[in-house]
């Protein structure tokens, strides 16, 4: 019987840094984050840009509903297959 958990590994690279700000010389944190098998990246300033980057590479896609024996009209009515 097939494992139904198979094993998938996803890797980031994340970097950190400080900077100064200009108005209130209180430090601020960016950020990098690249996604290692593509080479997507993406800086951010809030951690939410972080988590948003992760989120787009590890929540899979909707998959949209498989239409019956009758495919929907354009309209929300059923139309039938010529066939």
């Amino acid at each position: 019987m097939a494992d139904l958990f198979e094993r998938r590994t996803i890797a980031f690279v994340v970097r950190l840094w400080q900077e100064p700000m200009h108005r209130s010389g209180e430090p601020a944190w960016r950020g990098q984050i690249e996604h290692v098998g593509s080479h997507e990246a993406a800086h951010f300033e809030v951690p939410a840009g972080l988590v948003s980057f992760l989120a787009a590479h590890l929540i899979p896609p909707a998959v949209p509903e498989r239409a019956g024996p009758a495919s929907r009209g354009g309209d929300g009515s059923e139309e039938e297959k010529d066939g």
